[in-house]
């Protein structure tokens, strides 16, 4: 009997020693299987979204104002009276008033200003919706490695347990000793509640995105790949958070033309004709609208100081480009360093020590508790290297985003 048991430990181990080696590297490979880079579901989720929608409704609605803008500001105006006295008296006018003050000219600018502005916020939401459609495809990826991770922790934990329970049978380990092994298991079922929880927010993200659920998504590359071509600072003109701020500029400036063109008087002409009695009647009418009430000074001040807090959000704008371009370069090249070290190093090692700890706890060179500390410092380790992943995707899409070459990057890969 005593030897049957021994040949249901030695069976048990070499199972416990399988999951150990085998587990994480079929994990490893389906993280770094090849994949193609999505291009058409991200340009298929952008113009499902109703975000993108209402952006370019928007355009549109700004596109229809600025022709507005730039139509004439007067019409002209027909009249026509009669009346009864000692002579029936029958007229008919026509007026028209003059833009002298320039009223046209600063609406249209004002409108091409009011276009510029909803161009750039149209770009923006462009791009920032773009780049949250590749982030929540990161995060799943990321989310569903995770969760493979924890399941495998989880089957090598009820393994151990299993072998562990056998050996408390026979006092070959303490009560203390199985205590801590049935921990570690309890822990990884945690980790696994936990991990599937993540991955199911991931999977709401997404499905929002899209518009509906899906049973699948596509997968994103081992790593965002050639980047160098992209990898340069960009013109800063380009930026649509400073075009943005220079529309803004320009409409404040706009403004403070019509202001000032609402203080000159524009006159209106007007011709009218007609018949008293017998007698044909012709006349001329000349009207200049007086500004004594108000002079419309409030309103030109009120622009020329938001002409100042534009040009200071400029400034503004400018240095947060600059900062945002600069941090986000630098956290690409460190997430790009330790993801090479990582594939270089950390990432071979871990089924090697795995398999060396399940073989050094079954010769009983170690003990329960020092097996579960150094077999969780490899699971860490290789959440670490998941996570090192996604801090490379993640800090390539912002500095996508600073240097705005994100639906750039995208339509390279069609």
């Amino acid at each position: 009997m005593y030897r049957t048991f021994l040949l249901a430990i030695r069976s048990a181990m070499a199972a416990l020693i399988f999951s150990a080696v085998v587990w994480p590297l079929a994990a490893s490979a389906s993280e770094s299987s090849p994949s193609s880079f999505p291009t058409d579901f991200i340009m298929d989720t952008l113009t499902r979204h109703p975000g993108f929608a209402a952006a370019r409704s928007d355009l549109e609605v700004a596109r229809a104002e600025a022709r507005s803008l730039s139509r004439p500001v007067y019409n002209p105006e027909l009249s026509a009276g009669y009346e009864e006295a000692g002579e029936d008296t029958a007229e008919v006018g026509i007026s028209q008033t003059l833009d002298w003050s320039g009223r046209r000219s600063a609406r249209t600018e004002l409108g091409e200003a009011v276009l510029a502005a909803a161009q750039s916020v149209f770009e923006i939401e462009q791009r920032n919706l773009t780049a949250e459609i590749i982030v929540a495809l990161v995060d799943y990826q990321t989310d569903r490695n995770l969760q493979a991770l924890a399941e495998g922790r989880l089957a090598l934990s009820t393994d151990f347990l299993a072998v562990a329970e056998q050996r408390r049978g026979v006092g070959d380990i303490s009560p203390s000793a199985f205590l801590s092994a049935q921990l570690a298991h309890s822990q990884a079922l945690a980790g696994l509640s936990l991990a599937e929880a993540d991955l199911s927010r991931a999977q709401e993200t997404l499905s929002v995105l899209w518009g509906e659920a899906r049973t699948n998504w596509p997968d994103l590359p081992r790593e965002p790949g050639e980047t160098a071509s992209f990898a340069q600072a960009p013109q800063f003109d380009t930026l649509p958070e400073l075009q943005l701020a220079r529309a803004q500029a320009e409409i404040a400036e706009a403004q403070v033309r019509i202001a000032r063109t609402n203080r000159r008087p524009d006159p209106t002409v007007g011709v009218r004709g007609g018949t008293e009695g017998d007698a044909s009647l012709v006349g001329v009418e000349v009207s200049i609208p007086l500004f004594i009430r108000n002079s419309f000074s409030a309103d030109l001040d009120a622009a020329v100081a938001g002409q100042g807090s534009a040009s200071q959000r400029y400034s503004i704008a400018l240095r947060r480009a600059n900062a945002s371009l600069s941090s986000t370069n630098g956290r690409y090249d460190g997430a790009s360093r330790a993801w090479s070290a990582w594939n270089a190093s950390g990432a071979t090692s871990l089924a090697g020590q795995r398999e060396l700890l399940a073989r050094l706890w079954a010769a009983r060179e170690i003990g329960v508790v020092e097996y579960i500390v150094q077999l969780d410092q490899t699971y860490d380790a290789q959440k670490a290297g998941i996570n090192l992943r996604a801090q490379v995707w993640l800090s390539w899409v912002e500095w996508l985003v600073a240097s705005n070459q994100t639906n750039a990057w995208v339509e390279s890969h069609q």
